[in-house]
């Protein structure tokens, strides 16, 4: 590739990713600096626990969740992949 296409293929690609840049910071909601967390205690074996949580937190976007307990009653595999598909965030 000759200099001169180099030199515009990589003006594009600064040119894009200062404006991508540039959008993120201006239609990002503001940063009011608090933080939003929920913590919640040991939901082993009970799913529709797990599964309140999930709906409040779908609704109400917390920056993290903090889960203080066993997910499962006896950890088999069959039990985690159960509370897997109950934590998919939306």
């Amino acid at each position: 590739m000759d200099r001169r296409k180099l030199a515009l293929v990589i003006s594009v690609i600064t040119i894009l990713a200062v404006s991508s840049t540039a959008a993120i910071y201006f239609f990002s909601p503001p940063d009011n600096g608090s933080i939003n967390f929920y913590v919640f205690g040991d939901s082993q074996g009970y799913q529709g626990g797990v599964e309140q949580i999930v709906t409040a937190a779908n609704l109400h976007r917390p920056d993290f969740l903090f889960h203080c307990g066993d997910l499962t009653p006896f950890g088999q595999e069959n039990q985690y992949q159960s509370v897997k598909a109950v934590w998919t965030c939306q």
